[in-house]
């Protein structure tokens, strides 16, 4: 069978689409998280994530530091 020309995508108002992936909801799951995360590895992906702020912030404050040893152009 050829392809159906002239016919939108069998996926159209359906209320999914392939941008979207075929399996995710639009919105949250009003039940919460049906995977939860082990502690450990919560724990790991938490501090993960504080590595990674405390880097930010560091870098943050640095170009502050820079900013403000710079004399003023005004």
């Amino acid at each position: 069978m050829g392809p159906r020309l002239g016919r939108r995508p069998r996926w159209r108002g359906r209320g999914y689409a392939p941008a979207r992936g075929w399996y995710a909801p639009p919105y949250a799951s009003p039940y919460g998280n049906p995977y939860p995360m082990n502690p450990d590895d919560e724990m790991a992906m938490l501090k993960d994530e504080a590595s990674a702020i405390k880097s930010e912030l560091e870098a943050i404050n640095k170009r502050i530091e820079e900013l403000e040893s710079k004399p003023s152009a005004s």
